[in-house]
C-alpha cells in the first residue's frame, strides 16, 4: 500500500500482508489513546514478513511523526523510499475511537488521491516512550482477509520482555504471530542529532 508507511513498519503494506480465511480478527484497542504522546520517532522491531520472503524489510529503517497544521499527522522515513510520484502519507486519529487510526495516502494529483484506499490502522498498546503494537486488516469478500501486524520502538532494540509481551497481546487477540520477522536494527549509522526523538533502550533485541 505505502512506499512511507512502508519504512515506520518496515516494508510495502500489501507485500507484506498475511492472508487468512474468514473475516478479520477485530483487536481492542488502546483506551485514551494520545496522539500527541505518540509522535516522535519509531522504529520497527518485528513485523508481518512479505508473503514470498522471509526477509523484514529494509535495515536500520524509522519513522518519524510530526503533527501538521490541519491536524494531520505526516509519516517521515529514513531512509526515504524512491518513488516515481510524489507522495504524502499522513495518519488521523479515529472519529470514534482516537485508536483506530485512518491511514493515507496524498499525492499532487487529485484523480490518483480519489483512487488511494483508506486503511484502518489499529494501536492495540502502547507505554509512548518505550514500545507500541499496531493491526491493520482488510476484508476481502468476506471470505478471506489480508492483515499485518508491528511491534515497533522508540530504540532500535528493546528489551526481551516487551517483545514477549507484545506477542502474547497479539496472540490473546487472536492474530497469528508465527510468521512475524525481526527488523534488522543492526550496525545502523546514527541519524543526525536533531532526528533523533529518543534514546535506545540498552537491552538488545532477543535473537
Amino acid at each position: 500500500m505505502s512506499p512511507c508507511f512502508v519504512l515506520l513498519l518496515a516494508l510495502p503494506l500489501v507485500a507484506s500482508q498475511y492472508m487468512g480465511s474468514g473475516r478479520c480478527p477485530s483487536p481492542d484497542v488502546k483506551a485514551n489513546f494520545s496522539m500527541d504522546q505518540f509522535l516522535g520517532r519509531w522504529y520497527p522491531i518485528m513485523n508481518t514478513p512479505p508473503m514470498s520472503s522471509e526477509d523484514s524489510g529494509p535495515r536500520c529503517s524509522s519513522c518519524n511523526l510530526v503533527r501538521q497544521m490541519d491536524h494531520s499527522v505526516l509519516i517521515i522515513p529514513t531512509p526515504h523510499p524512491k518513488t516515481m510520484i510524489s507522495m504524502e502519507c499522513l495518519l488521523y486519529e479515529g472519529r470514534e475511537e482516537a485508536a483506530k487510526m485512518e491511514f493515507h495516502m496524498k499525492t499532487e494529483s487529485e484523480f490518483l488521491n480519489a483512487l488511494m484506499p483508506t486503511w484502518e490502522i489499529r494501536l492495540l498498546e502502547t507505554d509512548y516512550t518505550n514500545m507500541a503494537v499496531l493491526y491493520t486488516c482488510k476484508d476481502i469478500l468476506d471470505m478471506v482477509y489480508i492483515e499485518e501486524a508491528w511491534i515497533i520502538s522508540r530504540g532500535r532494540t528493546l528489551p526481551s520482555r516487551m517483545v514477549g509481551e507484545a506477542l502474547e497481546l497479539l496472540e490473546g487477540q487472536g492474530i497469528d504471530v508465527s510468521l512475524m520477522t525481526r527488523a534488522d536494527q543492526t550496525d545502523c549509522d546514527p541519524l543526525p542529532e536533531s532526528s533523533e526523538s529518543s534514546e535506545e533502550l540498552e537491552e538488545t533485541t532477543p535473537s
